[in-house]
């Protein structure tokens, strides 16, 4: 499952619950990870990346992979990568933390 919070209003609810409850149904007790996900730098992505680990260990989702890069071509020219942003880091780390518990 992939998904990415592209802007400051995107949370887990708008972007990745649908499709979360979607597999579940085609694959029922079946874990579920997101392989794939990132959030546009800017200054609610700390508040982001907490909702994203929550919603993640409260739907009991197998992981999250999160994409780690600067776009600079294409469709999506996002910045992604968290390195640099030393609150997103912080978020990150205490996100994955509380996950992992």
């Amino acid at each position: 499952m992939t998904g990415y919070y592209a802007s400051a209003e995107n949370t887990f609810a708008n972007v990745l619950a649908q499709t979360t409850a979607y597999v579940r149904r085609l694959a029922p007790g079946k874990p579920v990870l997101i392989d794939e996900t990132g959030i546009a730098a800017g200054p609610g992505r700390p508040a982001q990346i907490a909702n994203l680990f929550r919603a993640a260990r409260r739907d009991r989702l197998l992981g999250v992979v999160y994409f780690d890069v600067r776009q600079s071509c294409g469709a999506y020219q996002q910045d992604w990568q968290l390195e640099g942003d030393a609150a997103s880091v912080a978020s990150f780390r205490r996100a994955a933390k509380r996950y992992l518990r």
